[in-house]
Parts: C-alpha cells; sequence; structure tokens
C-alpha cells in the first residue's frame, strides 16, 4: 500500500514512482505529485536523464489534477520536452508535445496547442509506433471536441481508432470509437451514430474493461431510450449496473441505477422505479455525489407526482423538492428542472395560474441556456395549463412554438406528449375529430416503436 511505501521511506526512485502510481490511483494527487518531487530528486543525483524526464512530464500530470491553474504544471513539461529533445528522444518528445498541447488547449491557446500536436504527430510517426501516433491523434480529436468542431473531432477520432485497432488495443480503440459516437450525435448523424455505438459495444467488450463496458450501456440506453426501445434500453441499464456491482464500482452502479428509475418511471412502473431510486440515493449521499444526490430526489419527485403513479402524494414530492431546493444556488441551471417538477405538482392540483407561473420560469431558465429540449417540454407544459385554465387562444400559440422546437429534438416522448395536449385542448374547443387525430398520432408513434435489429 501507498502508507507502508510512505513509511519505508526508501532511497531508490523507483520506490517513489510506485508510490506516485498508488497515490494517484486512489486519487490522493497532492501526495502523488509530491512522490514525483522525490523521485525527480533522485533521478537527477544519481544522474538518469531519461528517467529525469519522465519524472518531469508525471509530476505535471500531478500538479494539473490537483489545480488547472497551477504556475508550476508548464516548467515541468517544458523540461521534460527540453529533456527528450537533448536524449534524442522521438517517442517521448511526441508524449511531451501532446501533453504541452492540452496544457495550452485548456488555456484557450488554440493556434499554439495545434503547433505542438502536429509537432507530436510528426514525432510519433517517426517512432514507428501507431500506438503512440494513436496517441496523438486521440488529443487532436479531444481538441476539436472541445472547439466544438464536431466534423474535426470525427476525422481525427477515425483515424485514431484506426491505428489502434491496427494495433489490437482494444481499450484504445473504444475510447476512440466513444469520440467518434459523441461527435456523429453533435452532427445529428443518429443512425451513424448508433452504428458507432454498437462497434464500442463490440470493442469493449472484447477489451473487458469494466468501465468501457458499463459507458456503452448506459449510452445505448439513451439512444434506445430516444427511440422509444424502452425494453431494451431498461435491459441495457440492468447490464450497465450488473457490470458496475461487479467492479466493485458503487457510483457508477447507482448512476446506472437511476437511469433506470428515469426509464422505468416512463414506462408507468413506479413501483420498480422507487427501488431503483432507493438503491441510488445512499450511495450519492455517502460518496458526497451532491450533484446526483440531487438527480435522485428529482426523480422521487416525479415518482410522488406522476399522474399514474400509485405512490402519489403531493406532501412527500413537496418535502423532497425542498430537499433537492436546497443543493443548489438561485442562478443554477437545474432550477429549470425543479421548476417543471412544481409545475406538475401544481397543475394536476387544478392550481392552474401557479402551474403557468412555473411552466414560465422553466421556460425562461431554459432559454437562458439554450437547452431546445426543456423549451419545448416547458412550451408544452404551459400549453396543457393554459388550456385546463381556459385561454385556448395562447395555448395554441405556446404549442406552434414547441411544433417549431420539437423539430431539432430527438425525444420520442416528448413528441408523443405534444401530440396528447393538443388532442386535449382540441376536445376542449369541441373539435373532436381533430382531436382524434391527434390521439391517433399519439397511437401512430407508439405502433411505430420497435425493437432494435440484432442483439445489443
Amino acid at each position: 500500500s501507498s502508507e507502508y511505501l510512505a513509511q519505508r521511506q526508501p532511497a531508490n526512485p523507483e520506490y517513489y514512482v510506485e508510490m506516485a502510481g498508488l497515490q494517484a490511483g486512489q486519487k490522493k494527487f497532492a501526495e502523488a505529485a509530491a512522490s514525483w518531487r522525490e523521485a525527480l530528486r533522485l533521478y537527477e543525483q544519481s544522474n538518469q536523464p531519461l528517467r529525469a524526464a519522465f519524472a518531469h512530464l508525471q509530476l505535471a500530470q500531478a500538479i494539473g489534477e490537483i489545480s488547472a491553474n497551477s504556475s508550476e504544471e508548464l516548467p515541468h513539461l517544458e523540461s521534460a520536452l527540453d529533456a527528450y529533445s537533448r536524449l534524442n528522444d522521438p517517442e517521448g518528445q511526441a508524449l511531451a508535445s501532446a501533453f504541452l498541447g492540452l496544457y495550452h488547449l485548456r488555456r484557450k491557446d488554440e493556434a499554439r496547442a495545434q503547433a505542438l500536436f502536429d509537432s507530436a504527430l510528426r514525432l510519433a510517426r517517426a517512432s514507428k509506433k501507431p500506438s503512440l501516433a494513436a496517441f496523438v491523434l486521440s488529443n487532436i480529436a479531444r481538441r476539436c471536441e472541445q472547439q466544438s468542431n464536431a466534423s474535426c473531432a470525427l476525422d481525427y477520432a477515425r483515424k485514431s481508432a484506426a491505428l489502434y485497432r491496427a494495433a489490437r488495443d482494444s481499450d484504445g480503440e473504444s475510447s476512440e470509437l466513444q469520440t467518434e459516437f459523441r461527435a456523429l450525435e453533435d452532427l445529428g448523424r443518429h443512425s451513424e451514430a448508433f452504428e458507432a455505438l454498437l462497434q464500442v459495444r463490440r470493442a469493449a467488450d472484447s477489451s473487458g474493461g469494466a468501465l468501457n463496458r458499463f459507458w456503452v450501456r448506459r449510452s445505448l440506453a439513451r439512444l434506445l431510450f430516444q427511440r422509444g426501445d424502452y425494453a431494451r434500453g431498461l435491459d441495457a441499464l440492468r447490464d450497465a449496473r450488473a457490470i458496475a456491482v461487479a467492479a466493485d464500482q458503487p457510483l457508477n452502479s447507482a448512476l446506472a441505477s437511476l437511469d433506470l428509475a428515469g426509464g422505468l418511471m416512463t414506462i408507468g412502473d413506479s413501483e420498480a422505479a422507487l427501488d431503483a431510486v432507493n438503491f441510488a440515493l445512499p450511495i450519492f449521499r455517502r460518496l458526497k455525489s451532491s450533484d446526483d444526490e440531487f438527480a435522485a430526489l428529482l426523480t422521487l419527485i416525479e415518482i410522488h407526482s406522476a399522474r399514474e403513479s400509485v405512490f402519489k402524494d403531493f406532501d412527500k414530492a413537496m418535502d423532497y423538492y425542498k430537499d433537492a431546493r436546497s443543493l443548489i444556488g438561485p442562478s443554477d441551471r437545474r432550477v429549470a428542472s425543479l421548476s417543471m417538477a412544481a409545475e406538475e405538482i401544481e397543475f394536476q392540483q387544478a392550481r392552474y395560474k401557479e402551474a403557468i407561473a412555473r411552466a414560465s420560469e422553466a421556460f425562461s431558465q431554459y432559454t437562458g441556456a439554450n437547452d431546445m429540449q426543456g423549451m419545448s417540454a416547458a412550451l408544452v407544459a404551459l400549453a396543457e395549463a393554459r388550456s385546463a385554465s381556459g385561454d385556448a387562444k395562447t395555448a395554441e400559440d405556446d404549442l406552434q412554438r414547441a411544433a417549431a422546437l420539437l423539430q431539432r429534438v430527438d425525444s420520442f416522448y416528448l413528441h408523443a406528449r405534444y401530440h396528447y395536449v393538443r388532442a386535449g385542448l382540441l376536445r376542449r374547443q369541441m373539435h373532436f375529430q381533430e382531436a382524434i387525430d391527434e390521439y391517433l398520432a399519439v397511437i401512430r408513434r407508439l405502433e411505430q416503436v420497435q425493437p432494435t435489429d440484432g442483439a445489443l
């Protein structure tokens, strides 16, 4: 253990290297940095320049984990690059250049970052090590992704994945396929994204790495839910949770369980959803993961306020609302989610004025965040509340605005809800045939749901 090694205090730098690895694995980056400093001192003292260059590089990484704004990180990266250059080590130069590129990327110096990435790629190719070139290409893809340049990210991720595949590095290939998937999603090429995700699953399952296998199943579930294939989406999440439990990853098991609860609520199984949240919430609290605790509380609000829930209890829902509200500040973007949850509670109690106010708050908050799906959901909720209050004209305007936004939103549930609310408005206006047509539109959407071809 790191404690055992620390007690021995040896003069051999390799002990400190081992200690630093253990400390970094435990997320104790300040302690890892101290170990790397000692290793560096001993390497320099014993005149081992190559190992000292490596220590500079690793120390810089540990410092970067402690603080993204440390003034100490850059000198160690530059010392590593200088040492590798003097030693004429192209592999070390490529690695140091790539890490320096990431450093400057974090500081928004894109020109400097690109120059370093280009240099790293030239050096990597000169080393004739495909895995090193793949690593550099991966970092360039990350740069493009951070710049919201999905086409660029897609191009470099595919090049990196091909090199990892040639090197039979399943973990590396899986990571690049994940970048490819995200880029395709950002480009709106959802069918290709789904196929890319199936490739990720094959690569992840081949590598045997629990984290990649977990990630791909959570991502698959989200896409399957968007398609309305809840049965397979739920199965994917059950697999993800089982993988995390077997790998002794409590946070990931709780995250999968919370996703599972959301899917179960959508299909109306509030009892199983409550079991899933009750599995997740204690883990979030034990690990002090307040963001995830907030999400779990939001799901509990839904369980106790959903129209079809067997656990409907508005007082309990509001208690969870207060708990969730205490976790975030007034300017937090998640206030919009709470406003929508409160709107549903007000609506079901026929407090339409209050429901309209809550949905209006949410719409304003989602607009500020440019969240089209949130804006669409808020407008549909506004239309339903205004329709119930007798304001059919404004409700119709809300639905027209929602329809325009929904053309750019990929959500099976939200599209179905739009037709359902529009049907209710038309029924109240006594346009019965048009209302029937809208209800039929909901039914047609449900009938169009087909399980994804092939085993997942």
